[in-house]
């Protein structure tokens, strides 16, 4: 596509020098003829949603050009040298290094980037297998890489491919040449995010009511007495009632220890190749959030959840952050797609982080495509003190964000503010006991928060198998009860209440 800014900027130059003298003419042809195609190449390839902010920017510099050559550079050797400076940046890139500078915020320092597939590339459906053969050429790309997903027809995630770099060397003028290739609509880079260190520690004394259950650790889980969960389990317990469809809910995390003595009832394996990664956790955190939303209970082991048995809720794992709790943002959405495709009906996500890109093209697509399958999306706030509003994925409108709470209900002091989110809810997160990788232990962080909502979003989903993510966080939210921090924390969920508003 650097032909044609070329031409543009040429046939601009000799019209001025021409002036009114034979061949003006032409070159005034040229220029708008080459003009109108350089915008429909644009517009063409890039879409209008990201094809207008990147003319607008080249307008500008256009404009400025036209300036410099009209009213400053009058003579003609220095229009001259004027225009071959400005042609210079095409020729040594190869494609127009201003289309860049306005949609995408690529090559930042303080990113960490993929070491595996270090770009995220976005193509036009019909010209997929014609980009990956481009990029082939390319001498710094060494392999390529797509996701694999199950219900192709709806969605565009297929029409994604992930760049491995040859030395990480992901510099400019790479990035400006398969931004010029034909059938490129978006570049992204796989940033890594991790969750924010958490700290195992040892059981709490805590003295708390737990006269439904037999679990003998559920005496030092202190959320059953704020969360009133002896009236939830009595509720299930003697009112009858079924689940209509048993509910798989999704950790996708650090992975499950399948083999744990309070979770291995639960847990439900899918055919996967990364099966391994999946039914292990080295780190201990994704145990920890499907030990808090569905650890067994009443098998007089462990602790309590809100699961009474696999009648109402299977636990599913995908394992996308790694023994450090790193994960890539093409590894979560594989995983995501993972989930969606063994039967997800809920998804914990205890990850995020604050994105560096403009804006999150592959997230989008991967969003759309659980949404369509009508999955329950709950997602940890984060543990910043900060607006949950500017981290991903919690600050998606689609997503049920979670606060942390403390034991006198009010904002844990780490947890990010919910009030600008489009969900908000919130849920006990410091010193949460739970299941950590072979043994038990106490962690704090919205992390913890977050399955508390998936735990009790997948019972309510086993008796209305139809609730979408709105209708569960309007549960929620009007059954729920009111924090001292009511503004920042959002409703404190209310299982009992939330229960009995599905039954009626």
């Amino acid at each position: 596509m650097a032909i044609l800014p070329i031409i543009l900027i040429c046939s601009f130059t000799l019209w001025t020098i021409l002036e009114d003298r034979k061949g003006a003419g032409v070159m005034q042809t040229v220029f708008m003829l080459s003009f109108l195609g350089w915008v429909a190449t644009v517009l063409l390839n890039k879409g209008m949603s990201t094809g207008f902010p990147t003319l607008a920017i080249s307008f500008l510099a256009l404009s400025i050009y036209g300036f410099l050559i009209q009213k400053v550079f009058k003579y003609t050797s220095m229009r001259i040298l004027l225009g071959a400076l400005a042609i210079s940046p095409f020729i040594y890139w190869q494609s127009n290094p201003l289309e860049l500078s306005i949609d995408k915020n690529l090559i930042t320092s303080e990113l960490q980037i993929d070491k595996a597939y270090e770009l995220i590339v976005k193509c036009k459906h019909s010209k997929v297998a014609d980009v990956e053969k481009q990029l082939k050429t390319l001498p710094l790309v060494e392999g390529i890489s797509s996701w694999n997903v199950m219900d192709a027809e709806a969605t565009e995630l297929d029409d994604y491919l992930l760049v491995n770099i040859k030395n990480g060397k992901c510099d400019y003028p790479l990035i400006t040449k398969i931004e010029g290739i034909n059938g490129v609509k978006w570049i992204e880079q796989n940033e890594t995010w991790s969750i924010e260190e958490q700290t195992a520690k040892e059981d709490i004394a805590t003295s708390t009511t737990a006269n439904s259950v037999n679990d003998p650790r559920a005496r030092n889980q202190w959320s059953f007495n704020n969360l009133s969960m002896d009236q939830y389990h009595n509720i299930l317990q003697n009112s009858g009632i079924k689940p209509i469809k048993p509910v798989k809910l999704f950790m996708v995390d650090s992975g499950v220890n399948f083999q744990h003595e309070d979770l291995k009832g639960a847990v439900i394996s899918h055919k996967s190749a990364n099966q391994q990664r999946n039914e292990t956790d080295a780190n201990g955190h994704g145990t920890h959030c499907a030990g808090i939303a569905a650890a067994v209970t009443n098998n007089k082991l462990g602790i309590a959840s809100f699961n009474p048995g696999n009648d109402f809720v299977s636990v599913g794992s995908v394992g996308v952050l790694n023994r450090f709790g790193l994960a890539t943002q093409s590894a979560i959405i594989s995983g995501l797609i993972e989930a969606a495709d063994a039967g997800a009906d809920v998804i914990n996500m205890s990850f995020g982080g604050r994105s560096q890109q403009l804006k999150e093209e592959a997230y989008n697509d991967a969003f759309a495509y659980l949404k369509r399958k009508n999955i329950i999306l709950v997602a940890a706030a984060g543990n910043s003190a900060a607006d949950a509003s500017q981290y991903l994925p919690t600050g998606r409108d689609d997503v049920i964000s979670v606060s942390a709470t403390d034991r006198s209900d009010g904002k844990a002091q780490f947890s990010n503010y919910v009030q600008n989110t489009g969900m908000g809810i919130a849920a006990p997160g410091t010193s949460i006991l739970s299941t950590y990788k072979s043994s038990y232990a106490s962690l704090d962080g919205t992390s913890m928060a977050a399955p508390h909502v998936t735990g009790l979003l997948a019972i309510l989903r086993a008796i209305r198998p139809d609730l979408t993510t709105e209708e569960a966080f309007k549960i929620l939210n009007s059954t729920g009860t009111t924090t001292k921090d009511g503004k920042a924390t959002g409703k404190l969920i209310n299982p009992a209440e939330a229960l009995k508003a599905v039954m009626d």
